[in-house]
């Protein structure tokens, strides 16, 4: 009897310790770096295919980056554009940015299909503005961001291929607007001025808006950033304290803000997965401490990913700007000192968990079936 009991005592011991060795060290950093010779960036996107997407910085100057495992860095700035950034790449591989040309800031969808090609398509304002920005794209290859004549004239915005550029409806002649991230669905989050007040807004496509900057408890002004699929969207708003802090709207569960934080004066939420998932920053009271990058889930709460990482590892997480569907995360941070981008990869990857557990259970199994015929 005691034969009986200690085998499958032993393998649930066995199982219990790997479990709590994995929720030591939720992920696996890997160093994006930037590009030769630039030492300052942001790894701003990243797809479901682990692709990303950002831009290297320096002396005033930026040049957008793609990036995955096993591909060294590449510049996509071929066309020689001044200050060249790029803010969000789609499943298929298709990036939006912007860059300056002639004094005027364009936005541009840049598509590579297959290795040295390279087909870039502006993002032209129309009617009598001057500059344009896009800042998102969805897996239908829709893209958002604005157009304008100056940074204070700005209106929400898309573009298609097939039918060129539009301007938001639904907001008051007159009032600036921006749009900042679009989903499969193709609802788009961004803000709107209305009377003055920068107000969180979401546009549908059926040429409806939905203000949640009433829904913030407490904001001044406050800004949509990024949208899932199921209409859940992150943002960041101006409270009494004059700090900047974030909420998440979930159409089902309505707004939840975030201020007053202990500890931080700061917080930017900036991205949000399908599953819920929701990453960015805080700026912590202690100057020597600077900026913490963060992961906000509903059921466990926010949580600094450096205490989720090896603790030996040599890096610092400053700052997470997106996270993907398999759990990816990227942002900016110091390793060893240094700024660089990095990704995270869960540990274990999602298969690897799967191939634990069917192992473990195929042991138990067999184990039982030899106890029953001894």
């Amino acid at each position: 009897m005691a034969h009986k009991i200690t085998k499958p005592f032993l393998s649930f011991f066995a199982i219990g310790v790997v479990s709590a060795a994995f929720a030591e060290q939720e992920y696996e950093v890997v160093n994006i770096g930037n590009l030769p010779g630039l030492s300052f960036g942001r790894a701003a996107a990243i797809n479901n295919n682990n692709v990303v997407v950002g831009w290297s910085y320096s002396q005033g100057v930026h040049t957008g980056f793609r990036w995955s495992e096993g591909q060294s860095m590449e510049n996509m700035n071929v066309w020689g554009k001044d200050d060249y950034t790029i803010t969000d790449i789609n499943d298929e591989g298709i990036i939006v940015g912007s860059f300056t040309e002639n004094g005027h800031t364009k936005g541009f969808r840049h598509w590579s299909p297959g290795p040295g090609t390279h087909a870039l398509w502006y993002n032209e304002p129309t009617n009598w503005f001057q500059d344009s920005q896009t800042f998102g794209i969805n897996n239908q290859g829709h893209m958002v961001g604005n157009m304008g004549l100056s940074q204070n004239n700005m209106h929400a915005a898309g573009w298609t291929v097939e039918f060129g550029g539009f301007l938001f409806p639904g907001y008051a002649n007159g009032e600036s607007a921006q749009a900042a991230s679009i989903n499969d669905a193709d609802t788009t989050s961004g803000y709107a001025f209305v009377n003055g007040v920068q107000r969180a807004t979401l546009f549908y496509n059926n040429q409806t808006v939905q203000d949640l900057h009433a829904s913030v408890s407490g904001a001044f002004h406050s800004t949509a950033g990024k949208i899932n699929d199921q209409g859940s969207a992150v943002g960041t708003f101006r409270g009494q304290d004059d700090n900047i802090w974030s909420f998440v709207f979930n159409p089902e569960l309505g707004t939840q803000t975030f201020s007053n934080v202990s500890g931080y004066q700061d917080m930017y939420f900036t991205s949000i997965a399908n599953s819920g998932v929701v990453v960015g920053y805080g700026h912590a009271n202690r100057a020597s401490l600077g900026n913490q990058a963060m992961r906000w889930t509903q059921d466990i709460g926010l949580v600094d990913l450096n205490s989720l990482i090896d603790q030996n590892s040599g890096w610092e997480l400053d700052e997470a700007y997106d996270v993907n569907e398999n759990g990816y995360i990227v942002g900016s941070g110091k390793f060893n000192g240094a700024r660089s981008n990095y990704m995270l990869k869960p540990v274990p990857e999602p298969a690897s968990i799967l191939g634990l557990a069917i192992g473990c259970f195929a042991v138990l199994n067999r184990r039982r079936k030899a106890n029953r015929t001894s």
